[in-house]
């Protein structure tokens, strides 16, 4: 079995300006490129797993989602850096697209991605670690039984997880923590 990093998206990768989808709105936050490497040669898939509402909501359509995503593996890979999956949600039960405004078991914290991702990539979630801005991601490591790690961001922190400001601080831990549970 294998063992993955769950990221999501905005406030983790890219700078969050709410509903972000144009190209010309990417901007990777600072030391992403260096943690991804290091999260990397650690032995760990790289997996988005990202809320994007603003589907359901009208801003924008899943081609724009999917389109926001191979640029940012673009700009990845021109830093010799990948993420091996994007896995988003597109609904949210309040939207105004039908099609869209449903009740999920996609939309993070519940489990849904995460369980397609588990299969895709035969993955042992109890090795697996959730970094996200939000509360909800924490509330999502919390529902699958995986360590979460908090990015310092703009939104209220969580009291029952780590916090580090940005993928280089929690490469630098989940490394740590490996290293500690081996020597255990």
């Amino acid at each position: 079995m294998n063992k993955a990093i769950f990221l999501d998206r905005d406030g983790v990768i890219n700078k969050d300006l709410s509903y972000v989808y144009k190209k010309e709105d990417l901007f990777l936050l600072d030391n992403v490129i260096e943690g991804l490497k290091e999260l990397k040669a650690q032995g760990y898939f790289l997996i988005v797993i990202s809320n994007q509402s603003g589907v359901a909501r009208g801003f924008f359509k899943e081609e724009d989602v999917r389109s926001f995503h191979e640029e940012i593996q673009h700009r990845l890979i021109e830093n010799n850096c990948s993420v091996d999956a994007f896995y988003y949600c597109p609904h949210y039960v309040k939207g105004v697209v039908e099609k869209y405004s449903i009740e999920c078991n996609c939309r993070k914290p519940k489990t849904g991605l995460v369980e397609k991702a588990q299969k895709d990539f035969d993955l042992d979630l109890g090795e697996c670690v959730v970094v996200g801005d939000k509360v909800s991601d924490m509330e999502l490591a919390k529902n699958i039984g995986c360590m979460g790690i908090q990015i310092q961001g703009n939104y209220p922190l969580s009291t029952d997880y780590p916090v580090k400001k940005d993928l280089l601080e929690v490469s630098e831990y989940v490394k740590e923590i490996t290293t500690f549970r081996i020597k255990s």
